[in-house]
């Protein structure tokens, strides 16, 4: 019982510590994006921003308009297997002629490692349609493991819902 109150009572100056140093996130898409920008990790972490605007033309001719905002925080690592640890964040959002859109959140951590002498990416939480974990040979580019549903590309999925 004496654990949990000093638990609570932490989490509680966590959250008035928050809420009087807050700042508001610029917002640089047209919806709130549920993040505002990560850490650098005090200089150990890159904080690399996402903010790409470009058209994709649908197998029916349909022409959508994609908007990528978000970041991707890479922090690099020596001495043992994993080589860098990276998480995304990554508000995609399609739109067509008529104004209606489709939007993905590409969310979750990613794992760059080695694995008998192999370069090896673990992507996991919600990436290009996959929901779950999947693990991608560098060189190769073959998936060696796979948990999860797979929905198809996200582009696919953006022109079957907006044409």
């Amino acid at each position: 019982m004496q654990r949990r109150c000093i638990v609570m009572l932490v989490a509680s100056f966590a959250l008035v510590a928050c809420q009087e140093n807050a700042t508001s996130p610029s917002r640089t898409a047209s919806q709130a994006s549920l993040s505002g920008a990560p850490s650098d990790g005090n200089g150990n972490k890159i904080v690399f921003p996402i903010n790409v605007t470009s058209t994709l033309t649908c197998g029916s001719g349909a022409a959508l308009t994609r908007r990528d905002v978000g970041w991707v925080q890479a922090h690099t690592l020596t001495g043992g297997p994993n080589l860098e640890l990276d998480v995304f964040h990554d508000v995609i959002t399609f739109t067509n002629a008529n104004g209606d859109s489709f939007v993905w959140r590409d969310v979750g951590p990613n794992r760059v490692f080695m694995q008998d002498g192999n370069l090896v990416i673990q992507v996991s939480g919600r990436a290009n349609g996959n929901l779950g974990t999947f693990v991608i040979d560098a060189a190769t580019g073959n998936v060696l493991f796979s948990a999860g549903p797979d929905r198809g590309p996200v582009e696919d999925q953006a022109c079957a819902a907006l044409s």
